[in-house]
């Protein structure tokens, strides 16, 4: 039996998956598996045990499914919670209304039933509209839609869809406007969004190779010297600097936590915080990522589903460079950005967007990861 990890990278993404003629039954997850000493456990048949917990991390199982999944060549497993095989309950009659709730997640890599407890995370939010079929205090005939089909009305009051309705001003205008853009110490420049909560970002990833001092970031391209480097250094996706001028360098997270400030003068890296009060301005983690992707295939793999970036974010799949090994991938697959916020003395976290559905996910990944990086104004 092998002794396992579990590494969220980036990847945990619950999200309403498939509309239908009704309300959705399910919602993505993805992780990567690494073993107990960090190598990834690809190309392996996998099987998850999911579990949804209520009240607490150790509350009572009122959800519980199983699954069969094959990881790919980065370890990344993807599964769908609510299509598995159902063994407590079922995903439609959870009272997401009733009280906090929570995931457990374990595996047996072996492809068995002998589980390994990977850990437990809250849901933080629940798709809509999941909640909104449990919802048992909306009376019957409370909830309509405009006969232009651009307004969601909910007993007194409505809701305006952001880019569609009438009376909101337009894609983007109700969650930003241009702002004046900033350089950075090498001279380059980008262009900026000023949010109606008052935050103003870069509206492309960071490009310099310099802190804000004059100190030179160094460039480290030799993947076992990138996978043993403790302080701050950056590359290209694949060492190739075509990728640049679309997607920005990418940054371990001891740059992050350098004093000397990779960002503009006057700007800093966002804290954990300062992230989750953009998500929340877009409406949640289940549909923040959407707001924030550039749309189309051009820096997404297809579907690149959800996209609108009604927030003038405009986030790239910019991909991520394993510290375990130096290995690069997930290009177009997931952009991903840092915050100051560290779990413990090997992880810190980041967020990311996923081209496959509209989350923004919150999770911790190994400060030796190279990922890309967004300045947030001062």
């Amino acid at each position: 039996m092998k002794t396992t990890t579990f590494a969220l990278l980036c990847l945990l993404l619950p999200v309403a998956l498939s509309f239908g003629q009704g309300a959705p039954n399910s919602f993505n997850y993805s992780a990567v598996a690494r073993s107990a000493t960090g190598d990834l456990i690809s190309n392996t048949d996998i099987s998850v045990r999911i579990s949804v917990l209520e009240g607490s991390p150790v509350g009572a199982v009122v959800y519980q499914e199983g699954h069969s999944v094959t990881s790919n060549a980065f370890g990344i497993m993807h599964l769908a919670i609510g299509t598995g095989l159902a063994t407590v309950g079922s995903l439609s009659s959870v009272d997401w209304s009733s009280s906090d709730h929570y995931l457990s997640v374990a595996i047996d890599v072996d492809g068995g039933t002998n589980y390994a407890e990977m850990g437990v995370t809250q849901i933080l939010s629940v798709p809509y509209a999941i909640h909104s079929s449990t919802a048992s205090s909306l009376e019957s005939g409370s909830v309509s839609v405009s006969n232009t089909g651009d307004t969601l009305f909910v007993g007194g009051s409505f809701v305006v869809i952001p880019g569609i309705s009438s009376n909101n001003g337009g894609p983007g205008s109700e969650f930003y406007v241009p702002g004046d853009g900033v350089t950075d110490i090498e001279g380059n420049t980008y262009p900026t969004i000023v949010m109606a909560n008052g935050q103003e970002w870069m509206a492309e990833n960071l490009r310099t190779g310099t802190y804000a001092n004059g100190d030179p970031i160094p460039n480290v391209q030799d993947n076992l010297a990138w996978s043993q480097f403790t302080s701050g250094a950056w590359c290209h996706f694949d060492n190739d600097p075509q990728y640049e001028a679309d997607y920005g360098k990418m940054y371990n997270w001891y740059v992050v936590a350098d004093p000397r400030n990779v960002c503009p003068t006057g700007w800093h890296i966002p804290s954990d915080d300062e992230m989750n009060a953009l998500v929340t301005l877009l409406g949640g983690e289940f549909v923040a990522g959407g707001k924030m992707k550039e749309t189309g295939s051009d820096y997404w793999l297809s579907p690149n589903r959800a996209a609108s970036n009604v927030s003038g974010f405009s986030g790239r799949g910019a991909g991520a460079r394993l510290g375990l090994n130096g290995q690069f991938g997930i290009f177009q697959e997931l952009g991903c950005w840092w915050t100051t916020l560290e779990e413990n003395a090997t992880d810190a976290y980041a967020q990311a967007c996923d081209f496959n559905d509209g989350t923004l996910s919150r999770a911790f990944d190994p400060k030796t990861d190279a990922i890309s990086l967004r300045c947030l104004k001062d």
